[in-house]
């Protein structure tokens, strides 16, 4: 069995004049190795000393309890991106 996982990425903008609307600037979907999650996952706590707003959302899947979705926000709140993780096992 093989693992997969994929990354799906959106990135947003504040929206001019409001405090909490965001605007889609950027979509992007990418295979990751089982590595980069954990380095993204370990790269939060030091974001998070920056300043930034990093929430994890956790859930069961075909691999156990793991990260399945980050959101990012940056220090001054204009940026948001939101990382959703898929983890499929397939026959090779």
């Amino acid at each position: 069995m093989q693992l997969y996982i994929t990354m799906k990425e959106v990135s947003y903008k504040k929206k001019d004049g409001t405090k909490t609307a965001y605007i889609e600037t950027s979509r992007n979907m990418n295979k990751v190795t089982e590595e980069e999650v954990r380095r993204i996952k370990d790269s939060v706590y030091f974001f998070r000393n920056l300043g930034c707003s990093e929430r994890i959302t956790k859930g069961y899947t075909c691999v156990g309890y793991v990260m399945t979705k980050l959101v990012s926000k940056s220090s001054d709140r204009d940026l948001k991106v939101v990382r959703r993780f898929k983890y499929e096992l397939k026959e090779v």
